[in-house]
């Protein structure tokens, strides 16, 4: 079985994979030595990869290192789709793991994975599995907070299962211009990949997905784990073929 460790912003999830299909799956504040004992006393963990976009715990890794074949991802590390990236020490981990996770359910088509995070990513891998790069702009409850932030008056407001395009009050103005001008962008930027890309697969994942995938105006694929699934892969990728 492989172990799967996703370290993000605000959260830190730890997957059991069967090769592809997850056996076990949970979310940590802080993922801590003991909580990998208690896994590895219960799945026969073999091979196990790390990434992290925020900083990194010195004692899970030595504790990986010495019971499993350990992978801290880096922009060393052999992938399964091809590195085009001008700057790949600065490209987020979470990134090529979706490039990764896109390729492998999509094998031969082009790809823009949307990851609706902390910040929102877009991410292109091509039908020759070459990742391209794509943008970065900032997510949902940081709009949100932006808005609050940087103005005298405006209040903080929490997302909305309710969007009206023309808002009545404040808050629904707020709403509106917020959840309603990130689906535009997201469309803004399929639309113009299309032109490029006629038959693009659009892949929908991160944790404020929800929020979106039933208001676009073109098939999308949700892929709410796509990070983990791709990070599978690349230790898949990089374990011995017996």
């Amino acid at each position: 079985m492989n172990l799967v460790i996703d370290i993000g912003n605000t959260l830190t999830k730890v997957f059991v994979f069967k090769g592809d299909r997850i056996n076990f799956h949970v979310t940590y504040q802080a993922l801590a030595v003991q909580d990998l004992k208690k896994i590895f006393s219960n799945y026969s963990v073999k091979a196990s990869i790390l990434s992290s976009v925020a900083g990194k715990n010195a004692g899970v890794i030595s504790f990986l290192k010495k019971n499993s074949a350990f992978i801290e991802l880096n922009e060393t590390t052999p992938l399964p789709v091809k590195n085009l990236y001008k700057t790949p020490g600065t490209l987020g981990h979470d990134r090529i793991a979706n490039a990764a996770g896109a390729a492998k359910i999509f094998p031969g088509k082009n790809c823009l994975v949307i990851d609706c995070g902390t910040c929102v990513k877009y991410d292109f891998v091509n039908s020759k599995k070459e990742y391209l790069g794509g943008a970065i702009s900032p997510g949902l409850l940081m709009r949100y907070a932006a808005l609050h932030k940087f103005t005298a008056q405006l209040p903080l407001v929490k997302p909305s299962k309710e969007v009206k395009i023309t808002g009545a009050s404040t808050k629904e103005s707020i709403v509106s211009g917020v959840q309603l001008g990130m689906l535009n962008e997201m469309e803004g930027y399929v639309s113009r990949y299309r032109t490029k890309y006629k038959t693009l697969k659009v892949i929908l994942s991160g944790g404020d997905a929800t929020c979106f995938a039933h208001l676009f105006n073109f098939p999308i694929f949700a892929a709410p784990k796509l990070t983990s699934n791709g990070l599978n892969e690349i230790l898949q990728y990089n374990i011995p073929k017996k």
